[in-house]
């Protein structure tokens, strides 16, 4: 239950420090806009962690696979990576057969 009797004053304070900080909040952000970029760069900043998180999974998910002797497989590769991989190899198989004549 709220206490009628407290003078306004007691207020007054608080409501002043509050009109400073939203002032303060209100000049830093500018409005939408800087809302806007404090969001892309906290959305850049998470995915810059947890990238890193993914990252370290990957290496300990290896070394568990490597500790426990399981097989690596390969990842399905889409087309591009396939074409160049055979390149590669058109190209080290050329370069093998000149040394061998030579």
């Amino acid at each position: 239950m709220v206490n009628a009797t407290i003078p306004p004053s007691t207020f007054g304070p608080i409501a002043e420090f509050m009109a400073r900080f939203t002032d303060t909040v209100q000049a830093l952000v500018g409005g939408v806009i800087g809302l806007w970029i404090i969001l892309i760069f906290l959305r850049w900043y998470e995915y810059k962690r947890l990238r890193t998180v993914m990252v370290e999974i990957k290496h300990q998910l290896v070394r568990l696979n490597s500790h426990f002797g399981a097989e690596e497989i390969e990842r399905k590769q889409h087309i591009g990576h396939k074409i160049i991989k055979k390149i590669k190899e058109k190209k080290k198989k050329g370069k093998k057969k000149k040394h061998e004549k030579s």
